[in-house]
């Protein structure tokens, strides 16, 4: 968490999150069939920038940075937004996945396995009560305008947090 210019690194930074309380400031992710997801506490001007892919789901990412905002700033009123990601029946998974999460996550089609990191996501926010949720309508496989690392694109999509 940044919170005084102070502490502000110089440079890129490695990792999938970033808690900032700080004007003026952007932070950023690139992904590509991960989930961009951002969270606001527009009462207690946090923000937090996250790269959700299934490392970061298993981790827990999404949950430890809610725990964060309530532990430390009492967040109350917390709005999420996904910003475009691989859905459910584009997200084919190999099998030790199973061992990381839920079966109820998965699903099966032509002997392939499928996993729903969206909605596992989606769950663990409703679980803290959050229901100002926004996820986008568009798969970035599916979609040939957003950039997909399953069909071997080097490009990323771009998602740019800044608190004013």
């Amino acid at each position: 968490m940044i919170d005084d210019i102070k502490n502000l690194p110089k440079g890129n930074l490695d990792g999938d999150g970033i808690i900032l309380k700080l004007k003026n400031v952007k932070s950023r992710v690139r992904t590509a069939d991960c989930y961009p997801t951002i969270l606001i506490d527009k009462k207690n001007k946090i923000g937090a920038i996250l790269h959700i892919g299934w490392r970061g789901s298993y981790l827990r990412i999404l949950e430890k940075c809610i725990r964060i905002f309530q532990d430390n700033f009492y967040s109350r009123d917390i709005m999420a937004i996904f910003g475009p990601g691989i859905c459910s029946k584009c997200y084919e998974v190999k099998e030790d996945l199973f061992n990381y999460f839920p079966r109820e996550y998965f699903h099966f089609k032509n002997e392939k396995i499928f996993f729903d990191i969206l909605t596992f996501n989606i769950d663990i926010l409703k679980k803290f009560g959050i229901n100002e949720i926004i996820y986008p309508p568009s798969c970035t496989f599916e979609n040939p305008i957003l950039y997909s690392h399953r069909r071997n694109e080097k490009s990323r999509i771009l998602t740019i947090l800044e608190m004013f």
